[in-house]
């Protein structure tokens, strides 16, 4: 299965069953864990819409991009499967992610009460997953604020919290010390949610990096993008997959 890419100058060409045959190395590596595929950014370049059903076709049934504009998009070309939406979340969102079957990105208590007011005035709201800022620094709930955040969740009725993520800074270098840290991080996370009666369906730390550097990170859920297409994350990582190009010029 291949499809070409409109370009001027030269034709890049997707090899679909490159695509399926890494998948399938990486579902082996992580021991069967169910997987999301990245296709922010048109799939890195590779096209969203046909990337994602190739690999609905065998199985995947989470995909990743940064807004809901992306999600929409797959949800245009006849994707089914869940749709995680990575950017910071506004309320805005609500209606489309209602309307469209997205799951949103959550990362404070104000988040929070939007969601509330959002399910007070309609009936309804999208699902959720909270994401905690382990050390990235990036986008995420503060790791002092969760204990608060969980207390304020279990309170709020017609949430749909169906997930907690964090997100690795550094799993793809050599020295794993501290994307060690920040799983120890995100497992302390955990249990605290544990300790307050909170259980999330989706749990997801690892990366495309981690896969390969740090398999104990792997829980419920892992994101790959990078990897299905072909590329390691960096020189730094093993290389013990017989990954396939999935772009050709």
């Amino acid at each position: 299965m291949v499809h070409s890419i409109n370009m001027t100058g030269p034709k890049a060409i997707i090899h679909l069953d490159s695509l399926i045959h890494n998948y399938q190395l990486i579902k082996e590596k992580v021991q069967n864990k169910r997987v999301m595929a990245v296709v922010k950014a048109n799939a890195y370049g590779h096209g969203a819409v046909p990337v994602a059903k190739a690999l609905e076709s065998v199985g995947v049934d989470w995909f990743g991009v940064f807004t809901p504009e992306e999600g929409i998009a797959l949800r245009q070309g006849g994707v089914s499967g869940n749709i995680l939406v990575f950017c910071r979340f506004n309320r805005q969102f609500l209606p489309k992610a209602m309307e469209w079957n997205l799951t949103l990105n959550i990362t404070s208590e104000d988040d929070l009460m939007d969601l509330k007011e959002f399910h007070a005035a309609t009936g309804s709201s999208p699902a959720v997953h909270v994401k905690i800022d382990t050390g990235m620094t990036r986008l995420g709930l503060p790791v002092e604020s969760a204990s608060s955040f969980f207390k304020l969740l279990k309170e709020t009725q017609n949430v749909q919290c169906e997930g907690i993520y964090s997100h690795f800074a550094t799993a793809d270098e050599g020295d794993p010390g501290y994307a060690e840290y920040q799983l120890k991080q995100f497992e302390g996370i955990l249990k605290i949610a544990e300790q307050m009666g909170l259980t999330f369906e989706h749990v997801h730390l690892s990366n495309s990096g981690s896969v390969l550097n740090l398999p104990e990170s792997s829980f419920t859920l892992v994101r790959v993008g990078l990897l299905l297409y072909g590329a390691f994350p960096s020189d730094e990582v093993p290389k013990d997959l017989p990954l396939e190009p999935v772009m050709e010029f």
